[in-house]
């Protein structure tokens, strides 16, 4: 197994990049984008959540676009009604905890739009862009000190022990891999105690976790190993809490809702995720050993050769060229290539050493730095320079200063 990891390539890429978006005059009319027409005379309809597929996100103006996230607004609180996640604050008469602060969070994703007929057929699959609303909740860790938040969590090493163990027949002969995602994961744990959140002037109680809850992530993993226990019987690594398996059908690796899987494939495709599906809404893709194929986990492009001869597994680009185009855009010019992560020489000698950035560009250095940690888990020749940077910025935050050049 081998990682391609030529971030200069990716960082080309970004340079290069065509920024032209794509409009819904150079789609072809196919009948199932909304008209432009998002006037208030004019009822909104889903339709009106959906824009042409585009190299990048849509742009629309502010004032279509804050009459489509209003609406997107609206068909979240829709939904999480429907799904008994929450309720209105007049209709509860239980016990209540604390109230819960929330938003909503808004932003275009990639979809499939799909059209069915009245008699539930498939017309047509469309790939576009859709405007999303999430209700999350917002848990501030300097209110209060907690120890009782914190869920094991997957880490670049552990992620590649099952695509290892499949190409070696290390954990059962002729293994496969696969992944599953748990759709609206949090949402289904209920709240130890409920509690009142309140938007504008909507009173309403939050049954179930909401994501952005300190504790939700531990929550979810308690109800899921749970799950995977009283169906399977499955055991817990103790080392390794994030790792899970079931005799010798299967190993997981748990990433909080996404889970990366390695096994027996009759068994896999028989019961496991047969059974897993009846309690949850997943999606998952199981790569066959006869034919191989591809699968994406935690941003990582996994390609199996067939016959799992090799694997082939490609970090994604995006946070790359978001580093390049947010230091471009903050400095004026684009971000200096270098073979080495380190400047040359002595830097110490630098008299701007001493001085100290405007907070918003010091902000901008933070979000940078946070990029970098997150590249360095694959990249390890990054790495020191990364911790060097995120001490400086971890300090000067901690004083409450601006950050130093």
């Amino acid at each position: 197994m081998h990682v391609d990891e030529d971030s200069s390539e990716l960082l080309q890429q970004c340079g290069d990049r065509d920024f032209s978006l794509a409009t819904s005059d150079s789609v072809e009319s196919s009948g199932i984008w909304s008209d432009d027409d998002t006037s208030a005379e004019r009822e909104m309809t889903e339709d009106d959540l959906w824009q042409p597929q585009s190299a990048l996100e849509p742009q629309l103006d502010a004032e279509r676009l804050q009459r489509i996230d209003d609406f997107a607004d609206s068909v979240e609180i829709d939904r999480l009604l429907g799904m008994k996640v929450i309720q209105w604050k007049s209709n509860y008469s239980g016990e209540l905890g604390t109230e819960l602060s929330a938003k909503f969070v808004r932003s275009w994703r990639k979809k499939t739009k799909k059209v069915f007929a009245e008699d539930g057929k498939l017309i047509s699959e469309t790939p576009g862009w859709l405007r999303r609303s999430r209700l999350v909740a917002r848990e501030f860790n300097w209110l209060d000190v907690r120890d009782d938040v914190y869920s094991p969590s997957s880490s670049s090493s552990v992620v590649k022990i099952l695509p290892a163990l499949a190409l070696s027949d290390g954990f059962a002969p002729n293994s496969i891999l696969g992944t599953l995602d748990v759709a609206d994961a949090f949402r289904q744990v209920p709240q130890p105690m409920p509690r009142v959140v309140r938007l504008g002037s909507m009173e309403l109680v939050i049954l179930m976790c909401l994501p952005g809850q300190r504790d939700a992530a531990k929550l979810w993993y308690q109800y899921f190993v749970d799950t995977l226990k009283t169906l399977f019987n499955a055991e817990v690594c103790i080392e390794q809490p994030c790792v899970l398996k079931v005799d010798n059908k299967v190993a997981m690796v748990l990433h909080v809702d996404d889970v990366l899987f390695m096994g027996d494939e009759g068994w896999i495709n028989s019961c496991f995720l047969p059974e897993l599906e009846k309690r949850f809404k997943l999606s998952s893709t199981v790569v066959s050993r006869a034919t191989g194929g591809t699968f994406e986990f935690l941003k990582r492009y996994h390609v199996v050769d067939a016959g799992y001869t090799q694997i082939t597994v490609y970090p994604e680009a995006t946070h790359v060229c978001a580093m390049y185009d947010k230091f471009a855009e903050a400095n004026g010019r684009p971000a200096k290539l270098a073979k080495t992560p380190c400047s040359p020489g002595n830097p110490a000698n630098d008299p701007k050493l001493d001085e100290l950035l405007p907070q918003k560009m010091a902000e901008v250095v933070r979000s940078l730095v946070g990029i970098a940690m997150y590249l360095s888990q694959e990249r390890f020749d990054l790495q020191y320079a990364t911790k060097t940077l995120a001490v400086i910025s971890f300090i000067s935050q901690a004083a409450n200063t601006p950050c130093l050049v």
